[in-house]
């Protein structure tokens, strides 16, 4: 093997590290959608005051088992998503499902052609960024949801920190 190709074959096997690395960000980023997308769900249509956690985490557990097609379908029924975000939710839903499911075989050639390999990065860039930006949205509703409530922003704060400092000392998810 000369030098050319074995700098050639040290470059694709970059490239596909890149490339893995970016699906799974992207992937984790998605899983963070689904969960924020199933807490969103049970907080706006099935949790009731004073019902507590141990209540809560059992229909959080049974909302984690729905796809996340199932979640947005059922968020949609129920009225807690306005038009706008659930056409967002449906989009993502189907970017989700190519990455998922058919991205492998519609980009086989990525790595022979740097310019199909810019569109693949690019594609499943912009997948991450607009998963983020949906988060964001879904938990700007629940705090208006808690807020509508009586739920002050001191208290939300409040226990925020309390399960950011939960989760650093031990394995509460």
């Amino acid at each position: 093997m000369c030098m050319d190709e074995f700098t050639a074959r040290l470059k694709k096997a970059d490239d596909l590290a890149e490339l893995h690395q970016r699906v799974g960000f992207t992937l984790w980023q998605l899983q963070t959608l689904e969960e924020v997308a199933a807490q969103y769900f049970v907080l706006s249509t099935q949790a009731t005051n004073g019902m507590g956690k141990m209540a809560g985490n059992a229909l959080l557990s049974k909302a984690r088992k729905s796809t996340f097609g199932g979640t947005i379908a059922k968020m949609a029924k129920s009225g807690v998503l306005d038009e706008k975000l659930h056409s967002k939710l449906l989009e993502i839903l189907d970017q989700r499902n190519w990455l998922v499911h058919r991205s492998l075989n519609d980009s086989y050639y990525a790595l022979q052609d740097y310019g199909a390999l810019l569109k693949l990065v690019t594609r499943i860039e912009n997948i991450a960024r607009e998963a983020m930006v949906l988060m964001k949205n879904i938990a700007s509703l629940a705090e208006v949801f808690v807020k509508d409530r009586g739920i002050s922003s001191m208290e939300i704060d409040r226990m925020t920190k309390e399960l950011l400092d939960e989760w650093a000392t031990s394995d509460a998810y």
